[in-house]
């Protein structure tokens, strides 16, 4: 079960930082901002996850935008002018419709774990470009500079580092968006610069049950402003929402 969970926490990452990154786009697409609007009700399988991802990625190509991690593009579609799927995306799909028939079975059979265990450590050879970009959650800030963070919790691999006296800028369009020992953000190459507020995602001092499950949403003229995501509740969690964001908790 170890690989299943592996499978959805996988995808719903890439998932949620790409809705991050069409959200302060501004939501430019009506197909996208319906879709979401039809969807994001319901409890999401993985395939609905999946499918978020690949109609933000669509979007972002078919408005000739470029994602603030560009990865994305040639991580889903080996075109740019139009959303090809990749070897990657259709593997994806397979190991989703794998992830189904042991959860759901129709018949009787011993899945083979080690075989698809294989086959998903292949598609994280794709995703190095991830590893470029930080994700950490602001400590602290410089005194009498608030838009310059001095302290970090790096949430890289399996641990978590403490990161003092490091300089990073956040830009003055996300200076609403970042809030201390709250918001997650991803930093640009360099480390020295926020890229992205993650909308959002959740620390945990022990395991939920369930990774982001959708909590609630704000819209203004039919475009999603907000998007909040959590798991089961525990007495240990702490939502990372992002701030400036209105979303009902």
């Amino acid at each position: 079960m170890k690989l299943k969970e592996a499978l959805e926490a996988l995808i719903r990452y890439l998932a949620l930082v790409a809705l991050s990154d069409y959200l302060q786009e501004g939501a430019f697409e009506i197909k996208v901002n319906t879709h979401i609007q039809d969807k994001i009700g319901r409890p999401l399988t993985s395939g609905a996850w999946l499918e978020l991802l690949r109609e933000v990625v669509r979007a972002f190509i078919t408005h000739k935008k470029t994602p603030s991690l560009a990865g994305f593009v040639p991580l889903l579609s080996t075109r740019t002018d139009k959303l090809q799927p990749t070897q990657f995306l259709r593997q994806i799909e397979a190991l989703i419709a794998w992830r189904n028939d042991v959860v759901h079975p129709v018949e009787q059979r011993d899945p083979d774990v080690q075989k698809t265990y294989g086959e998903f450590e292949k598609l994280l050879t794709d995703l190095h470009f991830l590893s470029n970009y930080d994700l950490v959650v602001p400590l602290d800030t410089v005194k009498g500079a608030p838009n310059t963070i001095c302290a970090v919790m790096v949430c890289m691999g399996t641990t978590f580092e403490l990161k003092k006296n490091c300089c990073v800028e956040i830009p003055a369009s996300l200076a609403k968006e970042v809030e201390l020992e709250l918001s997650p953000v991803l930093l640009d190459p360099t480390g020295q610069k926020v890229l992205m507020a993650l909308y959002p995602l959740c620390l945990h001092e022990s395991d939920p049950e369930e990774l982001y499950n959708y909590l609630s949403s704000t819209w203004k003229n039919n475009h999603p402003s907000s998007l909040t995501f959590w798991s089961q509740p525990t007495s240990n969690s702490r939502l990372a929402n992002s701030a400036g964001r209105t979303a009902d908790l």
